[in-house]
């Protein structure tokens, strides 16, 4: 601060003194763009600013006043948590079925169950001297008329011999080549209380292939024809729809119709 002098004369040529206030009466100026500090760990700033100057004061907390929040936990959306244990989950309900096949039936527009001779639709099948017995139900599919062998099947099948694969071919070709007999290929549909005894008839048949012939009457003969022998049966190999399942060949003579 500058004491302020005058000239030494005033305009009426007396003489002045110099004028020195007290300190007491000058004026603060205040330290500005320096920082202060408290005791209590705060920090003013002050601003040069204008008169009426505000400070600014942060406060700095310390380590132990500080109180990090933990983290968010991550949960995982619907879409992509655990899947379920096997044990929660529901256990769909099946049907069972009592009929069974050497493999799953195929789809048929038409199936028209075959009764016996009895009435009924069961079939009991004896073949090798009873080493294979089985029960089971014949279908006539896909037919555009009603069944010409409903109701002329006996109960009980009972085998009268075998035949090999060309010989039952021959035989059925040269029958129905004549034009007074005709035939129809029944598919065979096994109980599922016979399958095992059923799959060893065929396989055995098979790996020796042969055909079972049923003896019914002088004017008809029935024959079992396995899927692997289809083939043979190529008169009506249109009427073996399924490839999977045997067909009891019907052979009858036109005139007993």
């Amino acid at each position: 601060v500058k004491k302020l002098k005058s000239s030494g004369r005033s305009p009426s040529g007396q003489d002045t003194k110099k004028i020195s206030p007290p300190l007491s009466q000058l004026p603060q100026l205040p330290n500005i763009g320096k920082s202060t500090s408290s005791t209590n760990g705060s920090s003013s700033l002050v601003s040069p600013a204008s008169p009426g100057v505000k400070k600014l004061t942060s406060t700095s907390p310390t380590a132990a006043s500080l109180s990090i929040p933990p983290p968010p936990s991550l949960a995982a959306p619907p879409s992509l948590a655990a899947p379920p244990s096997l044990a929660s989950l529901p256990v769909p309900k099946t049907s069972s079925t009592s009929l069974s096949s050497s493999s799953s039936a195929p789809t048929f527009r038409t199936s028209e169950v075959i009764t016996n001779s009895s009435g009924g639709d069961r079939f009991s099948v004896s073949i090798a001297n009873r080493k294979f017995s089985f029960t089971s139900e014949l279908y006539l599919d896909n037919a555009a008329s009603p069944s010409k062998s409903d109701g002329l099947l006996p109960e009980s099948l009972t085998e009268k011999g075998r035949l090999q694969i060309e010989e039952f071919s021959k035989f059925l070709s040269g029958k129905l080549g004549g034009g007074r007999w005709t035939a129809e290929a029944l598919r065979l549909l096994v109980r599922s209380d016979s399958t095992d005894t059923y799959r060893r008839f065929y396989k055995e048949y098979e790996q020796k292939r042969r055909i079972a012939m049923f003896a019914l009457t002088k004017d008809s003969k029935l024959f079992l024809v396995t899927p692997k022998f289809h083939s043979a049966a190529k008169s009506i190999r249109d009427q073996l729809h399924s490839k999977t399942h045997t067909y009891a060949i019907f052979l009858m003579r036109s005139s007993t119709l």
